[in-house]
């Protein structure tokens, strides 16, 4: 039988607070732009069982929440079972994850009831922290972080807990996450230069990560990482990885010099 990381065990008890808190909520009124979608649509999505919804029902919701189908009462309604796509099937689900995310932004979600806020805030951790307990995940590191600031305005406990983290799969995250953004880690030092397009939505979030990722001691992290794990990376990607950011750190110092 498959033993449950901690990490994992703490997403499920995340995902069961999130249909327990919200499920006052229906949407009986459930209803659309009458351009974009049918009153068909919305009852057969409205009548549904919750659970019983597949990514593929929720796909065009998910994009559209708010802004041209339902309101925020609707929304709190799906939440619950668009998480847990996001956290269990995001591989069958079209929507990007850092539009679904940033829909709580839209829905003004942190002036909600204090119980639905740490609800959301358990999950956003949760979630980040099951990532980083094992690779590969069905998210990759850059989109499940720039999904996250697209409804977090401070990025301190997820870059934290990455800081932190000294397991063989939390470091591929982060080596991944380093050669995602390498060619910007390379580029002029004119401004944030994260490759996800998503970040310009989130100016201020990016920079909070921009700074972090260009700090010297994520390169000092990498280095720790290569000769800890040197035999279990057959891929090379902790030497590529730390390669770049040590370059980045070399041209630091040489202009401190």
């Amino acid at each position: 039988m498959m033993t449950m990381s901690p990490a994992s065990d703490q997403l499920d008890r995340a995902i069961t607070d999130l249909y327990r808190t919200f499920a006052y909520y229906t949407a009986e009124n459930l209803a659309g732009c009458p351009h974009c979608v049918s009153e068909t649509e919305s009852r057969q999505l409205a009548e549904a069982s919750l659970k019983s919804l597949s990514p593929h029902d929720l796909e065009d919701y998910g994009l559209s929440a708010m802004t041209t189908w339902g309101d925020g009462a609707d929304f709190k309604h799906f939440l619950p079972r668009l998480f847990e796509i996001l956290a269990r099937d995001a591989d069958h689900f079209a929507t990007d994850a850092e539009i679904v995310l940033a829909k709580l932004n839209y829905a003004g979600w942190r002036t909600w009831p204090p119980a639905e806020q740490s609800a959301v805030e358990q999950f956003l951790h949760a979630l980040w922290l099951d990532l980083l307990s094992r690779h590969p995940h069905l998210l990759d590191a850059d989109e499940c972080i720039c999904a996250i600031a697209g409804a977090e305005r401070d990025m301190s406990f997820y870059l934290g807990a990455l800081s932190a983290a000294e397991t063989f799969s939390a470091m591929l995250h982060l080596a991944d996450f380093v050669l995602s953004n390498a060619r910007g880690l390379a580029g002029s030092k004119a401004g944030v230069r994260l490759s996800n397009a998503f970040w310009s939505d989130r100016p201020d979030q990016a920079r909070q990560v921009w700074d972090w990722l260009r700090a010297p001691n994520r390169a000092d992290q990498l280095e720790r990482a290569f000769f800890a794990f040197a035999h279990d990376d057959k891929d090379g990607i902790l030497s590529e990885a730390f390669t770049h950011l040590d370059a980045l750190r070399q041209r630091a110092d040489e202009t401190v010099r």
